[in-house]
């Protein structure tokens, strides 16, 4: 008997190469159910979770392979793991989950690492449609320090070492960017900093347009952040 999570963080449990998950807790027990939907075998442990009391109905078809329970193990832990390590590169974070199976193919990594980032997407606030992403970048939670000026629609970002960097540059370099723009936004307009001959991007700003208007706030902007 061995127990697991699954990969919506609920209990199950392994006996004689089937699966099965957690449907019913009361005090003296907890019963189990196949994993498979139209299967009807179950199990009954004690309370604890160490020993079997009961099996009840066979299963109507055959174990799962070897394969089979180490991709559902994999896509249990990658889960846990994709949510908790966002910078871990898929492919390295995928290797270090299933360096100890013995089945997995180099199709199965590829399928494991597409989850990967599919689970990160879900953990990531949606695109917006419209330039409503001032107010979600506004809310969001990271050391990057955003300044917003919604009357001229101008997001500015930076960092506190790179303002520090570029109040100490002698010469400050500025130009935009339209090939390069994020969606919804019509220049991406950069602040650089040089420092032994290197020009270093320290402050990013999205511009809606390139009105003079747009253009004055943008170069003031950076002074008062």
């Amino acid at each position: 008997m061995e127990l697991f999570v699954t990969e919506r963080g609920n209990k199950g449990l392994r006996f004689n190469n089937y699966t099965y998950r957690l449907i019913e807790v009361n005090k003296k027990s907890k019963r189990f159910r196949c994993t498979k939907k139209d299967c009807p075998a179950s199990l009954l442990t004690d309370c604890n979770e160490q020993n079997i009391v009961k099996i009840g109905k066979p299963h109507n078809h055959e174990a799962p392979s070897t394969n089979a329970k180490e991709m559902q193990t994999a896509r249990a832990s990658i889960k846990r793991k994709a949510e908790d390590s966002l910078n871990e590169r898929p492919s390295k974070l995928v290797c270090s989950v299933v360096s100890s199976f013995s089945t997995i193919t180099s199709r199965d990594l590829d399928n494991l690492t597409r989850q990967v980032r599919q689970y990160r997407l879900k953990s990531r606030p949606k695109l917006p449609k419209t330039r409503e992403v001032l107010s979600v970048l506004r809310d969001y939670d990271s050391d990057f320090i955003m300044e917003i000026d919604e009357s001229l629609q101008i997001c500015l970002t930076t960092t506190v070492e790179n303002l520090n960097f570029l109040s100490s540059s002698t010469d400050i370099l500025a130009d935009g960017t339209f090939q390069f723009c994020p969606r919804y936004f019509y220049q991406l307009y950069t602040f650089h900093g040089t420092r032994n001959g290197h020009f270093i991007p320290c402050v990013f700003a999205l511009l809606p347009n390139k009105k003079e208007a747009t253009y004055t706030r943008a170069l003031q902007m950076p002074r008062h952040v």
